[in-house]
């Protein structure tokens, strides 16, 4: 029950927080010089590349090649701000 006190609170920090949050949907080679900072934290969700999967069906609406993969990887080691990629 401790926690359930405090969930109202913590919904509201959750919520002052997401105030300056941006989210975007455009090729991360683009996005990253105009946005990064010391306080950026990039949340990068790349397609898997196509040899790594199995499954027939279409999984993406759009692909990377290796190569896509590498530049930006390139671009994110180079960043001011963070970076979480999934995978």
């Amino acid at each position: 029950t401790q926690c359930w006190a405090k969930i109202r609170e913590r919904l509201m920090a959750v919520a002052r927080r997401f105030r300056s949050v941006q989210l975007t949907q455009q090729l991360a080679t683009e996005l990253i010089p105009l946005t990064d900072r010391a306080s950026t934290l990039f949340m990068a969700d790349p397609p898997y590349p196509l040899d790594a999967i199995r499954s027939k069906s279409r999984l993406y609406s759009r692909s990377m090649t290796i190569s896509e993969h590498e530049d930006l990887l390139q671009h994110l080691v180079r960043i001011k701000g963070k970076a979480l990629v999934w995978g």
